[in-house]
């Protein structure tokens, strides 16, 4: 028999604060950690046992809970993710089911959410409708619909591509009254619906100075701000040569912001778009990547936001781009930033698999002078090395492929390269991870003696290989 448990006041308190952050953090990680859904249903379960054996209603799982456990579900990589998020609200509807909290908006709009990011808008409508149907029974102002919903149904069908429908669901938004009157999220659903199309980027610019116009007439609440901002600069992103434009906006936000105007503060996504965008900018280097992470290191010390912390998401987007670069120097440049991470401390900016990827490739596009080239290969030992120590992973198809790569561009023709060469490539094939990205970079890096020991033959010859050495690759 369970014991009974005895908290005074302030552990209660305390506990379930806890509760909550764990799974703010569920939530918040759900889309990039498979194991979150089960921690946020496990974190559930906790609170509800405590509840019950205490019977005290500061721990009583309330609307909040609930919306956490289902956003955790809507962001979450399974794909009956909605099924999932739509079962939650219905025993939350279900009044004869008891120790269940009531829904409230929030409880619909993550519902609506989980279908969204499912691609599947018709579901997410069919929630909204629910709502109404909900309010009309209750008239309780807890589930009185808004301009939220509206923000969410122009999201579904963005993400969808339908852009007819979610421009028509804006245009109908800013001919309401009152609660269901567009707002500045309304402005910003429907720029980014627009992002990923064809000129996107153009009708994303038009709708901003629209907005921006509209502000200007008298229309208080369609003031520009981060959001819309930064919907710009992503799009931007899109347009060839679009780095210089996205950097001019990122400096006017600063230059506003600083002469007092919060509403347009640069956040961590501003400087992340602005980062991304320098991949269509005409010889962008690595020199400049490194000076926007300054910039923002810089503001973030300044102001001391936490929404301007350099994350791993920042730096991620930051090793992608430079990696890309000509800069005969970039991976030593991206190596000082993972070193920057590691000695962060802040769990949010450790380096991950991606981390590791983004500073392979920049060793394998690397073409440089026998001295760089010889530094730059280095750093590429250290990057396995790394992944395995810090990660927790081994190499996969694509890491190794990056790895043969750099062995051929920065290392010479020699029994050294071979023997480099053939030890990464037998692992690879006793993994079971060989596949034609690592095949044909192990030709080029490889001497015809080598191919021919460790192949049979050669490539051009259909020389056939063990299906052992593929056994692990996963199927297109």
């Amino acid at each position: 028999m369970d014991e009974e448990i005895e908290f005074d006041e302030g552990d209660l308190l305390a506990q379930k604060e806890d509760w909550m952050e764990s799974l703010r953090q569920c939530a918040k990680t759900s889309s990039r950690d498979a194991t979150a859904i089960e921690k946020a249903q496990g974190i559930f379960d906790e609170m509800f046992q405590a509840y019950v054996k205490t019977d005290d209603m500061a721990l009583f799982p309330g609307p909040e809970v609930y919306n956490l456990l289902i956003e955790t579900h809507a962001y979450g990589s399974d794909e009956k993710g909605g099924e999932e998020a739509e079962m939650i609200l219905s025993r939350m509807e279900d009044s004869s089911v008891a120790f269940v909290a009531l829904p409230n908006l929030q409880t619909y709009l993550n519902v609506m959410d989980a279908w969204a990011m499912r691609k599947n808008p018709e579901k997410a409508e069919a929630v909204a409708t629910r709502l109404n149907e909900r309010y009309a029974e209750t008239n309780d102002d807890a589930v009185k619909p808004t301009i939220a919903v509206t923000n969410k149904l122009i999201k579904s069908y963005g993400i969808r591509g339908d852009i007819e429908k979610a421009e028509s669901i804006f245009r109908d938004s800013l001919e309401k009254e009152g609660e269901l009157k567009a707002n500045h999220k309304t402005w910003v659903q429907i720029m980014k619906a627009y992002i990923p199309q064809k000129s996107g980027y153009e009708q994303v610019g038009d709708l901003f100075f629209e907005m921006r116009k509209a502000f200007r007439m008298g229309e208080e609440e369609y003031l520009p701000k981060t959001e819309a901002y930064n919907a710009l600069i992503r799009a931007l992103g899109y347009k060839r040569n679009g780095g210089p434009e996205a950097e001019e906006l990122l400096f006017e936000m600063i230059e506003q912001y600083q002469a007092g105007e919060d509403d347009v503060r640069p956040n961590a996504d501003t400087f992340r778009n602005t980062i991304a965008a320098q991949l269509n900018r005409r010889n962008f280097s690595s020199a400049k990547v490194e000076q926007l992470l300054q910039i923002q290191e810089g503001l973030y010390m300044t102001t001391g936001f936490p929404d301007l912390k350099i994350d791993t998401r920042v730096n991620n987007a930051a090793l992608q781009v430079m990696s890309k670069t000509k800069d005969a120097r970039k991976a030593i440049r991206a190596k000082r930033i993972i070193e920057n991470m590691k000695n962060s401390g802040d769990p949010e900016n450790m380096p991950t698999k991606r981390t590791y990827r983004s500073l392979m490739s920049a060793c394998a596009f690397t073409r440089g002078n026998p001295e760089e080239s010889l530094e730059t290969f280095q750093v590429a030992i250290e990057t396995i090395k790394n992944l395995k120590e810090f990660v927790g992973e081994e190499p996969d198809s694509g890491f190794v492929g990056l790895f043969l790569k750099a062995c051929s561009n920065l290392m010479p023709p020699s029994r050294k390269r071979d023997a480099v060469v053939e030890k990464i490539f037998e692992k690879c094939c006793a993994d079971g991870l060989l596949n034609d990205f690592v095949l044909i970079e192990f030709e080029k890096a490889a001497s015809e003696t080598l191919q021919l020991e460790t192949l049979g033959g050669f490539l051009e010859d259909n020389v056939k290989l063990p299906e052992k050495w593929s056994r692990n690759v996963p199927q297109q």
